[in-house]
């Protein structure tokens, strides 16, 4: 007997919406091509090296730093994709 397996995307809503802003943080993290739904995390894009037991390296925080740096808005690794759009999309209007 065959066994099927479904695979079910997340909801796309939010990151639709705010797909322009999505891009550009896409861009500046280094991922361009991926792909984001409104489950999609910062920490997502973050090598795993970068975190232990208890949270973020230190060198996992520095590179956080440099990405609150090239977005021009401060995020952390919990922060969902389209709440960093909503604050870009704030601090550029």
């Amino acid at each position: 007997m065959s066994r099927t397996t479904k695979f079910e995307l997340a909801k796309q809503d939010k990151t639709t919406e705010l797909s322009d802003y999505i891009d550009f943080i896409l861009e500046r993290i280094g991922f361009p091509e991926a792909l984001v739904t409104d489950e999609s995390k910062i920490g997502d894009f973050i090598d795993l090296t970068l975190f232990n037991k208890s949270g973020l390296t230190e060198n996992g925080q520095k590179y956080l730093d440099h990405i609150s740096f090239l977005l021009g808005v401060k995020v952390k690794d919990t922060d969902f994709l389209w709440e960093v759009a909503t604050k870009l999309a704030k601090a550029m209007s």
